[in-house]
């Protein structure tokens, strides 16, 4: 349920005053195709679109035995991965819903920001990549065969990502570029992540998405399907942006020192702020708090409320007492 009130409260965001926002759960979620009524016994069951977006892995995995949620990132040849979340481990829900955002709000760092304000005069924030991005991750998880075998598995390298999920591409890669055909496989978890306005219902994604990274990347994204299973891969050559440095998004005046530190206090988004964190541990293998607080020109309170979050999310580990106390991240810790 925690997951489906996350979904509510970002659809709400999306669809003020919308007729479904005054409903029930149990009656929200029949209206977003999440559950079905049986005539058969007059009950209300979870359908198969429901349990994949809202489920327990455990739960899912009764239904379906492959069931697997695979993100890894591949940053340092020394280590396994740097960063990596499955659906198995027990310590989060392990449903489409969540590792959909957890695996957007990763990689969105990977893509600059430029500062530039919209028309109303508010920062902007999105840039064309996010919607590709969106993209990439909507349907990987929509157009996945979940009975199949091997599961889905995002990765993140240095000079590519590469999106794996079981199944074909039902349309015909040919077909899709044409665009104007939507063929998802699982059509209700499309519908479902339509309705926050991720992912494209109008047969329309691939094209833009090829659009997108022609004018933002340079090249084209690759799709591979191979069969005895059948998979379908996506990657894309990230490789002319790895020397690009990352715009922290702050306001116009806020200038930053030769190391990459703000010079004052102005606040540099939550988002950015997590990323950064991230980065900064991974390059120095450990950091104190009075190090962000530096680093990021935040309060102590602030830092370690994002410091929290990452523990409990599984991403960092506290290491140390009070006064030595050091944040890690846990897969390095765990090597």
């Amino acid at each position: 349920m925690n997951t489906v009130h996350d979904y509510r409260n970002y659809f709400n965001g999306k669809h003020s005053g919308h007729v479904w926002s005054k409903q029930d759960d149990e009656l929200f979620l029949r209206s977003i195709g999440a559950m079905g009524f049986d005539r058969e016994d007059g009950r209300v069951y979870p359908t198969v679109a429901g349990l994949l977006m809202f489920g327990h892995e455990y739960d899912i995995m009764r239904e379906m035995p492959d069931y697997f949620l695979d993100y890894r990132e591949q940053l340092d040849p020394k280590i396994r991965w740097t960063h990596r979340i499955v659906s198995s481990s027990g310590d989060w829900s392990g449903n489409l819903f969540d590792f959909f955002f957890h695996v957007y709000h990763r990689l969105r760092g990977v893509f600059p920001v430029p500062f530039q304000l919209s028309q109303d005069g508010s920062r902007e924030d999105e840039v064309p990549m996010y919607k590709a991005l969106r993209e990439m991750i909507v349907n990987t998880l929509a157009h996945s065969d979940y009975y199949g075998q091997k599961g889905i598995v995002i990765v993140r390298r240095p000079d590519s990502l590469i999106f794996a999920n079981p199944g074909d591409m039902r349309p015909g890669l040919k077909i899709a570029m044409s665009g104007g055909t939507s063929d998802a496989r699982n059509a209700t978890i499309m519908k479902m992540f339509g309705l926050l306005d991720f992912g494209e219902r109008a047969g329309s994604g691939i094209p833009d998405l090829f659009d997108i990274c022609n004018s933002e990347l340079g090249t084209q994204p690759d799709y591979d399907v191979t069969y005895a299973p059948a998979r379908t891969t996506l990657t894309i050559d990230i490789s002319k942006m790895i020397h690009t440095k990352r715009t922290i998004k702050a306001d116009d005046n806020e200038k930053m020192d030769d190391n990459g530190n703000a010079d004052d206090k102005r606040t540099i988004k939550a988002d950015d702020k997590r990323t950064i964190i991230i980065e900064y541990i991974h390059r120095k293998g450990e950091a104190k708090t009075e190090d962000l607080v530096k680093l990021l020109g935040s309060s102590t309170t602030r830092i370690k409320v994002l410091l929290y979050q990452l523990v409990d999310e599984g991403i960092l580990v506290l290491c140390g007492g009070n006064r030595n106390r050091t944040y890690r991240l846990k897969e390095r810790e765990q090597s």
